[in-house]
């Protein structure tokens, strides 16, 4: 069976669900659809720098002490503990950071 219609179907959906809440929220707030869309990824954008400069100050503070817990980051960056283990997790898959393999779990 091939799988490419349902990920054509899934994609279309995907992408007119998008469209639709654009929409939506330019009805809301009297602005266009392209205004909208433009501010979903600006707000996705957004999240992306304030993760990797997350992400780049565990590896200083590494560098500084590589004797840090997990509660440790969690205090310095203001962030829960599940979102410390992400950050290790991905810094580890990216093989940026060999301590983290401690601290992720």
């Amino acid at each position: 069976m091939n799988p490419f219609p349902y990920i054509l179907i899934t994609i279309i959906t995907a992408a007119a669900a998008v469209l639709w809440l654009a929409r939506r929220g330019a009805q809301k707030r009297g602005t266009s659809t392209a205004q909208e869309l433009s501010g979903m990824c600006r707000a996705a954008m957004d999240q992306t720098i304030r993760k990797n400069a997350n992400k780049q100050k565990i590896m200083e503070l590494f560098a500084q002490n590589p004797e840090l817990s997990n509660a440790d980051i969690r205090d310095e960056l203001g962030v829960t503990d599940r979102t410390v283990v992400r950050y290790m997790d991905e810094l580890e898959r990216a093989g940026a950071c060999h301590f983290c393999r401690y601290l992720a779990v």
